[in-house]
């Protein structure tokens, strides 16, 4: 008999060391969205490039004289729509209440994220990511179920910190860990 559906929407994946996919080895997913049929979400932690805020304005032939020029990373979102490129954001209203509502956003439309991003130089966190990942009916359940991923509560830096080499020994903190060698390469259930 299965268990009662819990969605995982707003948690975190992290791989385990047993997960020998190439996509999702050593992944940190936040998932946006999860119900009995899917479930969709985001990597955190792989960057794949950068791109300048001046470049992403120019694309939509805007003045880049009021923006202060910065690097953006760009990560994998995952092996789905890798042509795609969407935004999770936080404002600081949000954040302010993430402890309780953990709302973040996810935007598709970017170019609607540039003019409401970049173009208005709005101080909400942000990440970009190409593509994402996605789950089809009981997929993600199953892999849990195998211990392929630990679910972990989210965190507004692991979610939007820059700092992408240091998301996954963050990840492994707080669960607990002092040493990622540790974590055995296999689990069972009992």
């Amino acid at each position: 008999m299965k268990n009662k559906f819990s969605s995982l929407e707003g948690k975190i994946l992290m791989a385990s060391p047993r997960l020998e996919d190439r996509f999702f080895e050593k992944s940190l997913i936040y998932i946006f969205m999860h119900d009995k049929d899917r479930a969709f979400g985001v990597i955190l932690n792989h960057e794949i490039g950068s791109v300048s805020n001046h470049e992403l304005l120019k694309l939509f032939d805007k003045n880049t004289n009021k923006v202060k020029d910065e690097r953006l990373p760009i990560v994998f979102g995952g092996p789905v729509n890798t042509e795609r490129i969407i935004a999770l954001s936080i404002d600081k209203q949000q954040e302010k209440q993430f402890s309780s509502m953990q709302s973040i956003v996810l935007h598709t439309d970017i170019q609607n994220f540039v003019k409401n991003f970049i173009i208005k130089n709005d101080k909400s966190k942000f990440l970009l990511a190409r593509g994402i990942s996605a789950w089809d009916s009981n997929q993600l359940e199953d892999e849990i179920t195998e211990n392929s991923w630990f679910v972990i509560q989210p965190n507004i830096d692991l979610i939007f910190s820059h700092e992408m080499k240091n998301k996954w020994s963050f990840a492994i903190e707080k669960l607990g860990i002092k040493n990622s060698t540790y974590i055995a390469p296999y689990s069972g259930n009992a």
